[in-house]
């Protein structure tokens, strides 16, 4: 994730919803390193050439939902 925060097996994106589905107290042993790799997401989601505009939006609503875990 942190070379390639869109990876995913069957679509861009997949692992970083799989997290997202995580207890928080599980990600809570990972909350500083998920916090460094969140950090530029959504600058990188900028750049990033999207199949369709709502997966861009989705994409970040999947990055607050982590960040709110983490808090």
């Amino acid at each position: 994730m942190r070379d390639n925060i869109f990876t995913g097996e069957l679509y861009e994106g997949e692992l970083l919803e799989k997290i997202s589905e995580l207890d928080a107290s599980f990600l809570a042993n990972y909350a500083e390193d998920l916090k460094s790799i969140l950090k530029n997401s959504v600058e990188k989601s900028t750049l990033h050439i999207w199949s369709y505009n709502e997966e861009k939006e989705e994409f970040k609503e999947i990055v607050k939902s982590i960040l709110v875990k983490l808090t």
